[in-house]
């Protein structure tokens, strides 16, 4: 997924909105202890693996609907 200034403003806002959820989402998840002005290690450890899964997660949306767009002229059978 790249935020490069191109593409048009609707998609810009759909990726910084999914990129905001999955930022709250992780934070919510992983960070439990705020006791310190530091994440524990488990908490970084658990921020890192939830950013990945998502980041992955993303990925495949993005190419699945590449595929669809590619294939709406095609008669793919869908």
């Amino acid at each position: 997924m790249s935020f490069g200034a191109g593409g048009n403003p609707m998609e810009q806002k759909l990726q910084f909105e999914m990129v905001f959820g999955v930022i709250s989402n992780c934070f919510e998840d992983c960070v439990t202890d705020f006791r310190s002005n530091t994440m524990n290690e488990g908490e970084k450890t658990c921020l890192s693996n939830c950013a990945t899964r998502h980041a992955g997660i993303q990925e495949l949306i993005v190419q699945a609907q590449n595929e669809l767009q590619g294939g709406m002229g095609g008669g793919s059978g869908f």
